[in-house]
């Protein structure tokens, strides 16, 4: 099935490669229309996430740099909540250039590359200050050159939390309360594998129906970070939740490649200055500085948290997973990711 999916996404990609056409700089973006405060370009944000998180709100504050800056020579929209759909097809739209950014989990661009999951290698950083130094210099640029070679181009990261676990059965402290949990995870291989290793039973689910999912019982739980089990009201679903931190997650800020590259340079030059200071810069200050208060929040509002130190036996039985992706990407990039989160540490 997933060679299925492939083969259909690499044949939407070289089919919106061709049709978009030309290497930037030139105004061809979006119909080669000189873009004017009459004839703006349109710029397509969608993503899945609620208008209460850092995301959204960062997102908000670079359209608004955008648009005056660009002396309405630009004109952003923004989709959030799932309005276009869950991640896999926003991700479809980005390479028809009917949408133009997204901003998602690394793992969600593995359908293409296999590399573009390592970002997600469970426990390959012990806390947030050693993955945003890893991110921000040679394990950052790595990732975004692979993305280039897919067709994607990245315009920085943002901070999506240290990925927990809240279910409606009982606390998990300990790796054996993991047994038997059905767990929602995202429509990916590593995920999957990781969960099964922990010991639970994984169940692929689009994020727009995890809410229903949880109410009705289809699952028992799911793995986000505090923050989005709060914002996006899982809480009211779920009674426990527990900081395993299998992941400090890093979410992409996706686009085009050709499309981006075909938009006039001074508006290129706009949008990659307002990127930086709002959609990375801001999100990740307020988005670390957070964390602490979700949790806080998630336990006032009756999802008990349980805080676990020593995860010595969660990041033994997920070893075998790093050995699955050397054999998928090969020895040399396993060791070139884990050469550059070793030196962040």
């Amino acid at each position: 099935m997933k060679k299925v999916l492939v083969a259909v996404m690499v044949m939407i990609m070289a089919f919106a490669m061709t049709a978009c056409g030309g290497s930037g700089g030139d105004g061809d973006a979006a119909g080669g229309d000189e873009y004017t405060a009459d004839n703006p370009l349109v710029f397509k944000v969608a993503h899945v996430e609620s208008t209460d998180t850092f995301i959204h709100q960062s997102l908000e504050k670079w359209k608004e740099y955008v648009e005056e800056q660009s002396e309405g020579r630009i004109s952003v929209e923004l989709y959030p909540n799932g309005e276009l759909g869950g991640d896999e097809d926003i991700i479809q739209s980005i390479l028809m250039d009917d949408v133009h950014m997204t901003i998602a989990s690394a793992s969600t661009l593995s359908p293409f590359d296999n590399k573009l999951s390592l970002l997600d290698l469970p426990f390959l950083f012990d806390n947030y200050e050693q993955m945003n130094k890893a991110i921000n210099g040679g394990l950052g640029e790595l990732y975004g050159q692979w993305m280039e070679e897919s067709g994607f181009k990245c315009m920085g990261f943002q901070y999506d939390g240290a990925r927990g676990l809240s279910n409606s059965k009982r606390p998990v402290a300990k790796l054996e309360d993991m047994k038997g949990l059905k767990v929602r995870v995202m429509q990916n291989d590593l995920y999957i594998s990781l969960f099964k290793a922990l010991g639970a039973n994984p169940t692929p689910m689009s994020f727009n129906d995890l809410y229903t999912a949880l109410q009705q019982g289809t699952v028992d739980g799911q793995d986000n970070s505090a923050m989005l089990t709060y914002t996006n009201n899982f809480y009211e679903v779920q009674d426990y939740y527990s900081t395993i931190e299998t992941v400090f997650c890093n979410a992409v800020i996706i686009t085009h490649k050709d499309f981006m590259e075909a938009i006039p340079e001074d508006l290129y030059a706009i949008m990659e200055e307002g990127a930086q200071e709002y959609l990375v810069k801001w999100q990740r200050e307020q988005a670390s500085g957070a964390e602490e208060d979700y949790l806080k929040k998630l336990d006032e509002n009756g999802c008990a948290v349980t805080y676990i130190e020593d995860k010595t036996e969660f990041k033994e039985a997920v070893q075998g997973i790093y050995e699955e992706y050397r054999e998928l990407v090969g020895d040399e990039v396993i060791d070139q990711v884990l050469e550059l989160a070793e030196a962040a540490k």
